[in-house]
């Protein structure tokens, strides 16, 4: 490629960059607003869907996959990679783990580990439990 193409290309990516900041920086009260109005109207399942949006972005991280795991301090894309190749998906089996173990699978230093397990402490973890009654 000639030197304008590349000139070009580079102006497309900084705009291409410029433009993805400004969706994110106002993405979060676009999916609010969603979720207000779909309460107003009753729809409930459109407000699951719209709080589980707004839970994976402020993760940034989709909801069930193994990028879940780059929420940890000190865990990129070949860090998720090596504990996913260790058959380690979610935050919830990594809870599973000791920090020798993270430490091996990671092939870091001693107390790495003890590190990446107070970073997924900090993490909440949220549970519920329901069950149906009868109504006579």
């Amino acid at each position: 490629m000639d030197a304008s193409a590349d000139e070009s290309l580079n102006k497309i990516r900084i705009q291409f960059q410029q433009d993805t900041v400004l969706v994110f920086q106002h993405v979060h009260r676009i999916v609010r607003c969603i979720i207000d109005c779909k309460l107003c109207t009753g729809d409930s399942i459109s407000v699951r869907n719209a709080l589980e949006l707004a839970r994976c972005l402020s993760a940034r991280a989709w909801e069930n996959s193994p990028s879940m795991l780059r929420q940890i301090k000190g865990f990129g894309p070949v860090m998720a990679k090596k504990f996913v190749n260790s058959n380690i998906t979610s935050l919830d089996l990594l809870r599973t783990l000791d920090a020798q173990q993270i430490e091996r699978i990671a092939g870091k230093n001693p107390t790495w580990g003890s590190k990446v397990l107070q970073e997924l402490n900090a993490v909440p973890c949220f549970r519920l439990h329901a069950h149906s009654t009868s109504v006579c």
